[in-house]
Formats: C-alpha cells, structure tokens, sequence
C-alpha cells in the first residue's frame, strides 16, 4: 500500500452517503523485484469490466471477485454488523464482499493506491488450487442459496464435487439444500460417477 491510500479512502468514503461502507480501487502489478508489470489487477481478472461498479455491485460480484483486497477500506461498524470475515474459508475477501454488497454499497475510488505482487508462490500457482477453489466456493455460495446465480453456481459445484469424489463430506448438507438436478439421486446413493455419465449420454 502507498503511505497515503489510508488518508485518501477515509477523506473520499467520508464523502459518500452512509450507505456507502466499503471503497476499493484497482492496483498495480508488481514482480518479484517490485518492477512494474503491464496491466492492472481488475483488468487481469476480470477483462470484460470496462466500467468499475459503484453502489450496488452484488450482481457483478457472484459472476466473479473482481476486486483486489489489499485496495480495501470497510468502515469497522459494518464488518461487526456481519460478523467479520469467515476464517473458515480461504477466500475470506470474496465471502465477505458478496455478504456486505447484500446490505450495503461499494464506491469505486480512481486513486490507484496499491500494488500486487506476483510470484511464484501465488497461491494460484499451486497444483491443490482448483480443489481448494472448489470447496471454498461451496462454502461460500451455500450462503446465497436464495438468489439466482448462487443456486446455479452451487449445481455445478456439486457436480464438480460428486465427479472428483469429494462431495461425501458435504453429502447430508447438499441434499438438504433441495437442488434441481437429477444427480442428487447418484450421489444419495454414492452411485459411482462413471455411471451417472453413462446414464446421461445414454439420455441423450
């Protein structure tokens, strides 16, 4: 962070009206040797964003996590208000921003105060990631059951989940949650994947 980002967010969020509890920006991309690289971090995750979202931004939110959490400033009152972050979830950052735009809004600041390392050791590089992206992103749409987009991303997920083996953890819980999909019968029954796939292309 630039010794001046605290200042700069206080004094542009302070101006915004009391709905407004949070104020993010884009960030720069550093390498290893803190040299400027091409791009911007919103750019590089979420390219099609050409205008940044201010105010109610939960729609573009469960399409993707698009907003850099070192950018970040949460007035305290709100973060209370919904319990602080979730430290049972790796990606604590987007469980906490899809929880907050339900209830409060998000100014976009232009003030670029903030840089993002990329390294090596990122976590996105690691060969566990899409397991762990996997899960985590369970744990984090099971709580927006009630909306559209979630219901739909926590289908696929299960799926994910009863093709790698990995759903008989969260078996009870998934059939609990009432989905509309013709694999909550296999995976009830701990029906090898294999056969499910053959039943569907057979349906075809």
């Amino acid at each position: 962070m630039q010794p001046e980002k605290i200042k700069i967010q206080v004094s542009e969020l302070s101006l915004c009206n009391q709905d407004y509890c949070v104020i993010y920006s884009d960030a720069y991309l550093i390498d290893n040797k803190t040299n400027l690289l091409y791009g911007w971090f919103i750019q590089r995750h979420k390219p099609k964003l050409t205008i940044l979202p201010s105010g109610n931004i939960l729609a573009e939110l469960l399409n993707s996590n698009f907003i850099p959490a070192m950018s970040v400033l949460i007035k305290t009152h709100c973060v209370k208000e919904l319990g602080g972050y979730d430290e049972n979830i790796t990606y604590e950052d987007y469980d906490l921003w899809l929880r907050m735009s339900r209830k409060y809004k998000f100014y976009y600041s232009g003030f670029v105060l903030c840089s993002y390392r990329l390294h090596d050791n990122n976590m996105h590089s690691s060969p566990e990631f899409k397991i762990k992206q996997m899960i985590n992103s369970y744990h984090i749409f099971k709580k927006h059951l009630d909306l559209k987009v979630p219901n739909k991303k926590i289908q696929l997920i299960v799926k994910k989940m009863y093709e790698s083996g990995l759903y008989k953890e969260y078996k009870n819980e998934i059939l609990s949650f009432n989905l509309k999909s013709n694999i909550l019968f296999f995976l009830k029954h701990d029906i090898p994947y294999i056969i499910y796939y053959f039943f569907k292309k057979i349906k075809k």
